[in-house]
């Protein structure tokens, strides 16, 4: 746990739920959540290929860029996969000089603890609940997802559809998504929008006024 920055009595105490075998992966995709960017694909590059625990202690040992290269190739992934964000070494560079900012674990453990406060909870990759779509956006997807309400929800966006559109709506943009909610919310389809003004919240609200 040293090479992580916390100890495992920390750590037990910071994540009571999980069970032992699982936390140090599940505070490294947590770690990772925090660190970078919604959709940081050479951030998904890295935990895919060394997990999101490898990964993290890559960064926290400063490992050369030459050397993060070598242990993702020795996974099997094809090298074209490997610089498809260009030249590794160069983004490897550009992608340490985002997350530098973010790379405390006292952010992490601040993160943590103000999710349990508004008695909400989290899920990675490895949990039972996760949405399988979001496997189809590979090295963008998620490392994890920050939940307020009921996992049992989530079961329902197996049959899901996104809405979303310009923040600066028209009437006829409006009505139009207030058409598409209504003939799909009494099928049993779940929406699923981004929460922002215009298009995002007449979604929101007309499904939340079909009970959906």
């Amino acid at each position: 746990m040293d090479d992580l920055g916390i100890s495992k009595r920390d750590l037990v105490e910071l994540l009571p739920d999980v069970v032992d075998s699982e936390l140090q992966d599940y505070f490294a995709a947590i770690s990772w959540s925090t660190i970078c960017e919604p959709g940081d694909g050479f951030a998904g590059l890295l935990v895919s290929t060394l997990g999101a625990l490898g990964a993290l202690e890559t960064e926290l040992q400063g490992f050369s860029s030459a050397k993060v290269k070598g242990l993702v190739l020795q996974t099997g992934i094809d090298a074209n996969e490997v610089d498809s964000f260009g030249a590794f070494e160069k983004a490897h560079l550009i992608a340490r000089e985002r997350w530098r900012p973010r790379l405390y674990l006292k952010l992490v453990r601040e993160a943590i603890y103000g999710i349990r406060k508004v008695h909400g909870s989290i899920i990675t990759s490895t949990s039972s609940g996760w949405p399988e779509q979001l496997n189809d956006l590979g090295f963008h997807a998620p490392m994890a997802l920050w939940i307020r309400g009921s996992l049992v929800s989530l079961e329902a966006l197996q049959k899901s559809i996104a809405i979303v559109g310009s923040r600066g709506a028209t009437s006829y943009g409006e009505q139009s998504t207030d058409a598409m909610v209504s003939a799909l919310v009494p099928k049993g389809v779940s929406v699923v929008s981004g929460g922002a003004y215009g298009i995002d919240a007449v979604a929101h609200k007309s499904t939340l006024a079909l009970q959906g």
